[in-house]
């Protein structure tokens, strides 16, 4: 059954892909086409991507001739594949089992997620991996060493979420092996954090400085924190009392391991609270699909709440041969995520009614749970949970995966047309554009994201005439909520650059569209317009052609998009 659900669901969702993969995917092309790291093979150093595994593996498709979306697609299989290999091999109750892969294969939002391009669901897995590890067995050991240093390497946070599940590991049994392992993961990291921070001239990755008010007073920021830190804090003390008690009231010495280690599902909940409304909620989280940024911290915690034997029916033993811990930091854990989500936003894509059924249904799961001490309370919690977090609206899905189209027939079909120029038998120049992804991944050409994920000088709102002088800028592709030149959208460093157009003479036309009141327009410098390799290419008749293309196919409805192009899989072309 649930490889039919799998199966239905995948056959839809696995042509979503985000335009942001692709910033991640042009470092491999570049590095293969040019031999340098960076967005760009000229221009200044740039960290715009988050994720260093996945911008390393972009150099296998580069190297290998494969269309790189093919390649990712193949990768996120292998994960769901790895995943229900590591939940067979657990040896869990089959009733368990059966659930641990419900709550992930049967979940709209983690196949979307999975299917995106982006590194969410992996990182997700990996946290959870990691801490039902130190969960089940009470310690890390080599699997658990090897998982801390691939998580590290996920994401910037990764490092937090490893730095947490190692120090506990120490707090529950410091054997000299798990120092070591400490030892080898926190110093690899800080060796590559210096590494990569010396080459890019940055001690964050570019898109902290973009998504964050990094120029803000250091107290105005502080007090923003506290403010929106406060109902995790409440939370928190009512958790942190319940557990003195439970800890004041039990036999310290022989039982403290064992109450430190069933205490990794709360341990991981905080740590992902704190991160969610300190971190998350404070920045600017343009690309949010289905709310992943929430989702992949939060999720974690069913999956770990899951991964030791439930109590269904008697008493079961766990891989160590004892008795089972108390499933009370799992509920409580399970409390704080659902607790944390509804603060994140409770009306996040419309789910919030079903919110606030899933907190009623883990609330009720923690009283029966702690009261009744029923067998069954955490298994019904972790799925309220996973529902919580696992739901979104039929729109916003079918959104999500028409959205692929979309940048097919706009962007992607602009960038196509664009590479079909030999560039070096044109003045030598740059590419300002609206959305770094598809269509600068197409260019072999120095492209300035306007958007300043990919740019350093953008994001620190410090782009002037002299920068972009020195950039050569020939070209700009703006967003535009008309087809006309007046409609296009002047905010941050499109307003700069349209200044900038504007005042030295380039030209303009309408372009590609990619939704309604989005529209891709242009300006053109006169000497690229006139040069013969734009002029003998026709590139503004080509570029009007897939203009009218894509108001054929764009102007229409999601569900619409998706049903005309129901057998034909983007990523293949």
């Amino acid at each position: 059954m649930l490889g039919l659900v799998v199966f239905a669901m995948s056959a839809v969702f696995i042509r979503a892909t985000v335009d942001d993969a692709f910033i991640t995917w042009r470092y491999g092309r570049t590095l293969v086409e040019s031999g340098v790291w960076n967005f760009n093979a000229e221009g200044p150093l740039v960290e715009g991507y988050t994720n260093a595994l996945y911008a390393a593996l972009a150099i296998v498709p580069a190297l290998l001739g494969i269309p790189v979306e093919v390649f990712f697609k193949v990768i996120s299989l292998g994960i769901l594949a790895a995943y229900v290999v590591v939940v067979r091999r657990m040896h869990l109750p089959r009733r368990q089992e059966f659930l641990l892969l419900a709550v992930t294969v049967a979940s709209p939002v983690f196949l979307l997620l999975l299917y995106m391009g982006l590194e969410t669901v992996s990182f997700a897995l990996l946290i959870a991996w990691l801490f039902g590890i130190l969960y089940r067995k009470g310690e890390l050991g080599t699997t658990g060493f090897l998982v801390a240093g691939a998580l590290a390497s996920t994401r910037p946070e990764g490092i937090v979420f490893a730095g947490v599940a190692i120090g506990w590991a120490l707090l529950i049994a410091p054997k000299r092996a798990a120092v070591k392992g400490a030892a080898a993961v926190l110093g690899g990291w800080a060796v590559y954090w210096v590494a990569r921070s010396t080459y890019f001239h940055a001690f964050f990755p570019n898109t902290f400085y973009q998504k964050t008010d990094s120029n803000a007073e250091l107290a105005s920021r502080a007090v923003a924190f506290l403010q929106a830190f406060s109902p995790v804090l409440g939370v928190a003390a009512l958790v942190g009392l319940a557990a003195l008690v439970l800890v004041r009231y039990t036999q310290p010495t022989q039982e403290r391991a064992s109450r430190l280690r069933d205490a990794v599902p709360l341990v991981l909940a905080l740590t992902s609270a704190v991160l969610v409304i300190g971190v998350y909620k404070q920045s600017h989280l343009v690309m949010d699909p289905v709310h992943r940024f929430a989702w992949q911290v939060l999720f974690p915690v069913v999956l770990v709440a899951l991964s030791r034997p439930l109590r269904f029916g008697t008493k079961q033993p766990d891989e160590t041969g004892g008795e089972q811990g108390s499933e009370r930091s799992g509920l409580f854990g399970i409390g704080v995520a659902i607790a944390t989500m509804i603060a994140w936003d409770p009306s996040a894509a419309g789910v919030g009614i079903v919110l606030l059924f899933c907190a009623m249904a883990v609330l009720s799961c923690v009283i029966v749970g702690l009261v009744w001490r029923d067998r069954g309370a955490l298994a019904v919690a972790a799925a309220a949970l996973a529902v919580g977090l696992g739901y979104c609206q039929t729109t916003e899905a079918i959104n999500w995966t028409a959205y692929r189209y979309r940048l097919q027939y706009a962007h992607e079909a602009l960038g196509g047309v664009l590479s079909t120029l030999d560039f070096g038998k044109m003045p030598p120049g740059s590419i300002a554009i609206v959305d770094a992804g598809v269509l600068p991944y197409r260019l072999p050409t120095r492209v300035i994201d306007m958007g300043g994920l990919a740019d350093a000088t953008v994001a620190r709102n410090q782009v002037t005439d002299g920068y972009l002088d020195k950039a050569g800028l020939k070209m700009v592709i703006f967003g535009a909520s008309t087809p006309g030149v007046e409609g296009i959208w002047q905010n941050g460093a499109a307003t700069r650059v349209h200044d900038y157009v504007t005042s030295h003479g380039f030209w303009s036309a309408g372009g590609p569209l990619f939704d309604n009141g989005y529209w891709l327009n242009y300006y053109v410098s006169p000497d690229w317009a006139t040069s013969p390799e734009w002029t003998g290419k026709q590139v503004r008749q080509a570029i009007d052609a897939a203009a009218k293309e894509s108001v054929s196919h764009n102007s229409k409805t999601d569900l619409d998009i998706i049903l005309d192009n129901f057998w034909n899989l983007p990523f293949l072309k």
